[in-house]
């Protein structure tokens, strides 16, 4: 038998052993493909995620539309001051919203993720996250509705305005308005000190700045009247500048020019933080009802 002439056996087995050899080959390159398939579809997954909600990978399509309280307007009323939850606490909850601050110094003012305290000296600062607050409503802003308002209006013409473009008076919104104005007047309460007096009580002592040709943003709330006593019933307003160095609680401007362009986010879930401790145990709430005081002191200056 010539030297070179291998067996059948022999060719079978060098056959079978390629092929076994190139069968791995392949099993592994496919399995290679998988791997990578999975990385991408994941990777594709992510950001379709991240484009739903940029910046916020703790929020799901389950609680955009939620909007996070920290106690009632009832108690704020009723001279509840002392803070039960943080700043910190509350930008876990929202990126957008409005409140005030321990003993009210000052009004809270969340806009783009950060917070503001717009003090009753006139300053407008960044809140510290350790800083103690009392009341507070806030949300991670997803706009529902775009519409402009026509420019030259008041606080109470573009409240009517905005009746008429919201769906219902019987949903909350919370409401982001931009807009240069010509005239608009804020306020801020000084710090007060126990024993803390009732809330339009504190309001007497309001320092009122009138704004020149501001340009900046509305910081806004509407709550139906059957929310009376958990919150504001009507519309609630802050404004802060563009330029983050005034702002306040919004007691009336003239219009902006030469529109004002409002985005509304529709509330479809409320969580309201209760305090379990300290004065609002025992506290006659009754006394600063939402009902009475609390509209007063809203609509004060118009």
């Amino acid at each position: 038998m010539p030297m070179d002439q291998k067996l059948p056996e022999e060719k079978n087995s060098m056959f079978y052993g390629n092929g076994g050899r190139l069968a791995s080959h392949i099993i592994a390159i496919a399995v290679a493909l998988i791997i990578i398939l999975v990385i991408a579809g994941g990777v594709i997954i992510n950001d379709a995620v991240k484009s739903q909600a940029p910046g916020l990978s703790n929020i799901t399509n389950d609680n955009a539309d939620d909007l996070y309280q920290v106690s009632t307007i009832d108690a704020l009323s009723s001279s509840l001051y002392d803070g039960v939850t943080s700043v910190g606490e509350i930008q876990q909850h929202g990126d957008f919203g409005s409140g005030t601050f321990e003993g009210l110094d000052g009004e809270l003012i969340a806009l783009d993720g950060t917070v503001y305290q717009a003090r009753s000296d006139g300053t407008v600062r960044k809140a510290d996250p350790a800083m103690k607050i009392p009341f507070a409503m806030v949300k991670f802003f997803r706009q529902d509705t775009l519409f402009d308002i026509p420019g030259g209006k008041n606080l109470s013409d573009t409240e009517q305005d905005l009746n008429r473009h919201l769906p219902s008076e019987n949903l909350i919104y919370a409401i982001k308005a931009r807009g240069t104005f010509p005239d608009i007047t804020v306020r801020a309460i000084p710090k007060q000190e126990k024993p803390y007096p009732l809330l339009v009580d504190a309001v007497a002592q309001e320092s009122i700045l009138h704004l020149k040709n501001s340009t900046g943003t509305l910081v806004g709330f509407y709550f139906p009247s059957s929310f009376s006593g958990v919150n504001v019933p009507g519309y609630h307003f802050h404004y802060i500048s563009d330029d983050r160095t005034k702002g306040g609680h919004v007691l009336d401007f003239t219009g902006a020019e030469p529109a004002l362009t409002v985005s509304a986010d529709q509330v479809s879930e409320i969580t309201i933080s209760i305090p379990t401790t300290g004065d609002f145990i025992s506290a006659n709430l009754s006394k600063g009802s939402a009902s009475g005081s609390i509209i007063s002191i809203e609509t004060k200056s118009r």
